[in-house]
């Protein structure tokens, strides 16, 4: 995670190897969990913003079920930025 506000998660991000870094695979992939609004992707700068409800899950949260995710592209990784 790089940067939370309510409502709105900004996560830095790495594709698995072998998989193309797609934009639209990986909004694709985060769109339907629990709880999500919006997911915009850029592949440039391998930031990952997440629009989420608070009262329905919390960036925490949120991470796991990003790196749960089994299928496509998408991999949420927890660098911070220095």
């Amino acid at each position: 995670m790089l940067h939370h506000t309510p409502g709105r998660v900004r996560y830095r991000y790495r594709c698995r190897a072998g998989t193309p870094l797609d934009a639209h695979s990986i909004e694709h992939e985060i769109a339907p969990l629990k709880g999500v609004l919006q997911a915009r992707a850029n592949p440039a700068a391998r930031s990952l913003v997440v629009e989420f409800e608070p009262g329905v899950v919390d960036p925490d949260r949120l991470a796991a079920a990003i790196l749960a995710l089994t299928r496509g592209a998408a991999v949420a990784g927890r660098q911070s930025s220095a």
